[in-house]
């Protein structure tokens, strides 16, 4: 996988990634390229604050992408994670998304607790171009 934006359907789209068979069968993509980069910059922004970095975690982020795609129809809290949608591709990257959860006193809270351990994120998308973004942390 390659991480930058690609043209997709026409569209300029941040960090795609080619869809699995079964996201193709369901029309939604995923852009799992965005999670590592959303985790990276949330430790950077963490070793800033004095805070111990957390780990990428598989598990996690799994738990991020089934909460994205449970979000693009029904907006709700899955768990212990941050979340964010929009229509504009070029608002879901890893930094814009960074950026307007530190800018939210409640999600810079849930992101930078110094008990969390482990974190993972994920990007989807659907075909009425509805985009959700979830970054799932233990707490």
């Amino acid at each position: 996988m390659t991480a930058g934006a690609a043209e997709v359907d026409g569209q300029r789209r941040p960090d795609s990634v080619s869809a699995t068979p079964a996201e193709a069968a369901s029309e939604r993509t995923s852009y799992r390229s965005i999670g590592p980069r959303m985790v990276k910059l949330l430790n950077e922004r963490r070793t800033e604050l004095g805070l111990k970095p957390v780990l990428y975690s598989a598990d996690e982020q799994r738990k991020a992408d089934a909460c994205a795609r449970e979000n693009l129809t029904a907006w709700h809290h899955c768990g212990h994670e941050v979340l964010a949608k929009g229509e504009r591709p070029q608002d879901m990257s890893a930094e814009k998304l960074l950026d307007g959860w530190f800018d939210s006193p409640a999600h810079r809270e849930a992101l930078t607790r110094p008990s969390s351990r482990i974190a993972g994120a994920a990007v989807v998308t659907d075909d009425r171009g509805i985009y959700v973004a979830a970054l799932a942390i233990d707490y």
